[in-house]
């Protein structure tokens, strides 16, 4: 078999095409079977509960998942956090996510510590070759990046959200390449690459896709298909998208079977939270982003052949912290190094045999919370039991009985008072306990890893002084606008680990209906001293003139209009050399001209420093 898979290069202004051809043997059985079983993790983007024809969806059909959950086990009650990055971030560590860190989507806040020890990490140390194939959203910078969290390799995006699901540019390995085609078609055929290059390891493979998140892109055929069942827009395109889910599932798993790598392979499938709207969601109440049960359970199956029971469905609660410990111990890999995890293993739930039929499985509780920017108790959270839940904040909390109630339709917060109490004081020791972890502000981002170089600032990392602003509702992967006048800035918390000499230059774009002038805009860039009142530049600063250049929007094949932004075409110029001390510092970008016309303004996608390390 050979898989050529092309991809359109892109190094600083060059343009090239390499094609990487992997000639794999007819046969697995013609290379030697590793010890320890082969991983494979599929997590989908904003598929909810009943976004699956398994439970009930009277439109959408998804046969490859429905065979999986049937041919394994079915985790029936399984939670996940109601949002991604938190999601990724427990499912990685086994942890609550606000330990890690990771409290919201954008703005530096969906960042994971570095010290975390995630599951490729043990799983590299364990003898395995570890590979990512789609959506980090856990960090942008290096150590924070899969490559800085023990994957060996990766391909996708580290943000948590993609402009353009069509011949878009991608990270493979820390340099940007343009994939050809779809994007989650494109990701599968890498992961399938991957779990057939030859080796004497097992593979851990994290196939993370990236539907059916917005923008609301999917391939004719899929489209064409739920679009004659008569459904609008928006739903006929998620549809679409869940189905071509299901297919590069199918993909993935015929794979298996063609190579003789089914019996000694553990398959996850599991998604990050629930559905991105209002749609079937089998009863349950409440979408993407909520508290109620909609919008934290999800689907999730394992199947091992003759390891793991074929059909069994698991009615406990179960979540995302604890596959870490489920995977190690099935796959026997210690857990060496790892902080205290929240979760544990499902390992007796999930085998059949005599001694964990009998054992009784122990009550348990979940604690579900998100924060969005400023620490503190104000957020929402939830407190799930076998029976509850706790839905609220303190002072005002909702009390459900699911076992009455799965839909959460009457609150009985008064009519329970004793229950009511029970599950906040629980909610209260876990705050007591996690709140210490938080960190108080975003994590510096790291210049001058010898593994990037250069460090990418991205827009979303910014913090711009009004009026300079994102354009578009979701920071991730957004660009800054409005930029006009002179005194208008922007900063960066940064860290520097290499002190030296850097270049510094910026990825930015005038309006389409900019008047063209000789000169974009002038920049200068330097280090604030916050010690001062005011706090003052610290010299040396560098100026520089942007040449006058448009963006470009590139052409995207929205289903229903978007309220995200477009994938658009930068021009990169150099702004100077600037000297940066160890530690940490604030750098600065201010514009020093004033627009001459209102159409004007300084679109900025981001910075790039770049160390000389031949200075």
């Amino acid at each position: 078999m050979s898989l050529d898979l092309r991809f359109t290069v892109r190094g600083g202004r060059a343009i090239g095409w390499f094609v990487a051809i992997l000639t794999t043997p007819l046969f697995a059985a013609d290379r030697p079977q590793p010890v320890r079983p082969n991983v494979l993790l599929v997590i989908t983007d904003d598929q909810g509960y009943g976004d699956l024809s398994l439970h009930g969806n009277p439109v959408l059909q998804t046969p490859h998942l429905d065979a999986l959950a049937r041919s394994g086990v079915r985790l029936d009650d399984f939670h996940v956090s109601p949002v991604c990055s938190p999601t990724r971030a427990s499912l990685l560590t086994g942890r609550y996510s606000l330990r890690t860190g990771v409290r919201h989507v954008t703005d530096g806040l969906e960042t994971m510590r570095a010290d975390e020890v995630t599951l490729a990490e043990l799983f590299r140390a364990a003898g395995y070759r570890t590979a990512l194939f789609g959506k980090w959203h856990n960090g942008e910078n290096y150590p924070y990046t899969p490559q800085g969290q023990g994957f060996d390799t990766a391909l996708g995006y580290n943000l948590g959200h993609w402009n353009n699901y069509f011949d878009t540019l991608l990270k493979q390995d820390g340099r940007w390449v343009r994939s050809q085609g779809y994007i989650v078609d494109a990701l599968t055929s890498a992961a399938i690459a991957d779990i057939l290059a030859p080796s004497e390891r097992p593979f851990f493979c994290y196939v993370s896709l990236t539907t059916p998140h917005s923008p609301f892109q999917v391939p004719d055929r899929e489209f064409a298909e739920y679009k004659a069942k008569g459904l609008d827009d928006r739903l006929a395109c998620i549809y679409a998208m869940c189905a071509n889910l299901d297919a590069n599932v199918g993909r993935l798993l015929k794979t298996l079977d063609e190579y003789a790598l089914a019996e000694n392979t553990l398959v996850v499938f599991l998604t990050d939270n629930g559905p991105n709207g209002d749609r079937f969601n089998a009863g349950l109440r409440g979408t993407k982003g909520t508290l109620h049960e909609g919008g934290t359970r999800v689907p999730c199956f394992l199947r091992w052949p003759g390891k793991l029971p074929a059909g069994k469905v698991v009615s406990q609660l179960a979540a995302h912290i604890d596959l870490l410990p489920t995977l190690a111990e099935l796959c026997d890999v210690p857990l060496t190094g790892t902080k205290p995890l929240d979760g544990t293993s499902l390992v007796p739930l999930l085998t059949e045999t005599p001694a964990t039929a009998a054992a009784p499985w122990p009550e348990r509780h979940l604690v579900i919370q998100w924060m969005e920017r400023a620490p503190g108790k104000s957020p929402v959270a939830a407190v799930r039991t076998e029976q509850h839940r706790l839905v609220g904040q303190p002072g005002r909390w909702q009390l459900f009985d699911l076992l009455a109630d799965p839909g959460e339709a009457t609150d009985l917060a008064a009519a329970d008072p004793a229950t009511t109490t029970t599950l906040a004081r629980l909610y209260d020791a876990f705050w007591a306990d996690v709140s210490r972890e938080i960190p108080t502000g975003r994590f510096p981002i790291p210049v001058g890893h010898a593994r990037e170089n250069p460090v990418e600032l991205s827009a979303a990392q910014a913090q711009p002084t009004p009026p300079v602003r994102f354009n578009g509702r979701h920071h991730n992967n957004a660009w800054l606008t409005g930029w006009t006048r002179a005194g208008e800035s922007i900063r960066y918390e940064i860290d520097v680990i290499r002190p030296g000499l850097y270049e510094l230059s910026v990825e930015y774009g005038m309006p389409p209906t900019a008047p063209p002038t000789g000169t974009a805009a002038t920049l200068r860039a330097f280090l604030l001293d916050q010690t001062k009142t005011p706090p003052a530049a610290v010299h040396p600063t560098i100026t520089g003139q942007l040449p006058f250049a448009r963006l470009s929007l590139v052409p995207s094949p929205d289903r229903v209009p978007r309220d995200e932004v477009y994938e658009a075409i930068w021009t990169d110029a150099l702004i100077g050399r600037i000297h940066l001390p160890e530690g940490r510092q604030t750098l600065v970008l201010e514009r020093v001209d004033t627009a001459p016309d209102p159409a004007g303004e300084l679109n900025l996608r981001r910075i790039l420093l770049t160390a000389l390390v031949d200075q």
